[in-house]
């Protein structure tokens, strides 16, 4: 029961919309490790950053895979979700290091390390996010197969408490499965009638007159 309990508190907190800012700051952290990690275990190899290059590589493929398959189908706090992208993908990913790179190679006069590296990565990158997307298209599939509810669309975007962004499931038991019938009045000749279906066609009209 007290496990339950601690479950539930940290499942609240994590869907709250001020979990995001140190969910960000700790996916960054998360993020930047890596990508420095990384560039210890792959140094530039004859002048070509490699290291950059596969970082930017993985993070198009693992971003696609968050946005459309993490975002939409899975039950994770939203917060939690979008620190996943802006922190972890976003400290691990660089742009920067790349424009330094390639600023390099032409202030060097290397145009042709220049032109090789700028078009790998444009060609690699892309390809990695088509990569990511298919493989979320496929995992999407799966998942609807196994009848798991998924999330709606407005997740990606909205965090808090929009009923919107309630899974297929929960939205019934939001709205209310057994809802009284509303009454119905009519006024027939002046006289009142409330609640019941109303008169078929084939019935007697002689109560309107």
């Amino acid at each position: 029961m007290v496990h339950g309990s601690i479950a539930d508190s940290v499942e609240h907190a994590l869907r709250s919309p001020r979990s995001l800012t140190p969910l960000v700051l700790l996916m960054g952290f998360l993020g930047a490790t890596l990508r420095y990690a990384l560039e210890a275990a792959l140094p530039a190899g004859g002048g070509f950053p490699v290291a950059t290059l596969s970082v930017n590589i993985f993070g198009c493929f693992t971003l696609e895979i968050i946005n459309q398959y993490v975002a939409r189908r899975t039950k994770l706090p939203a917060p939690l979700v979008k620190s996943m992208g802006v922190g972890l993908i976003g400290a691990f990913t660089t742009i920067a290091a790349l424009s330094t790179e390639n600023l390099a190679f032409l202030q060097s006069g290397r145009y042709g390390m220049f032109a090789a590296y700028l078009g790998i990565t444009v060609a690699t990158t892309f390809g990695a996010a088509l990569a990511g997307k298919a493989v979320a298209d496929k995992l999407a599939k799966r998942h609807e197969r196994g009848g798991a509810p998924g999330r709606h669309a407005c997740c990606e975007t909205e965090i808090g408490a929009d009923s919107r962004c309630l899974s297929d499931d929960r939205k019934q038991d939001a709205v209310g499965v057994n809802a009284p019938e509303a009454s119905v009045t009519k006024r027939d000749g002046g006289r009142t009638r409330s609640g019941g279906p109303e008169r078929g066609r084939g019935e007697s009209v002689g109560d309107a007159r």
